[in-house]
């Protein structure tokens, strides 16, 4: 009987092992999939600009995760208290931006999309 309970004793420590590194692959494609939402990009793919705009004050330009949805650039926008916004894309050999509009429009699509 020795003889089997080591066996017994291994097979689960193989099992526990598996379940282990498992875990640890769910844990790392989770960790990814959470980066990958809030990485930037490439300037070779395009990286989003949220572009808002307070007339006769200031404006500012702001590169966001590819994750941003244009409601996310309208909603900082509002945040800020500004009257007029856009969307964007920063590329190597430039930026491509829509027109302004007021805040509560949807903005066009950047000519060279990035993802909005």
């Amino acid at each position: 009987m020795p003889n089997e309970r080591g066996r017994d004793s291994a097979y689960w420590v193989a099992v526990a092992a598996l379940i282990g590194a498992l875990g640890s692959i769910a844990v790392s494609v989770i960790q990814t999939e959470a980066a990958n939402k809030r990485s930037l990009g490439s300037l070779e793919e395009g990286q989003k600009l949220c572009h808002v705009d307070w007339p006769y004050h200031f404006a500012d330009g702001l590169v966001v995760p590819k994750s941003w949805s244009i409601n996310v650039c309208l909603d900082y926008a509002k945040l800020g208290g500004a009257t007029e916004y856009a969307i964007g894309c920063v590329f190597a050999d430039g930026i491509v931006l829509s027109p302004n509009v007021v805040l509560g429009a949807v903005p066009q699509t950047p000519t060279r999309n990035c993802g909005w």
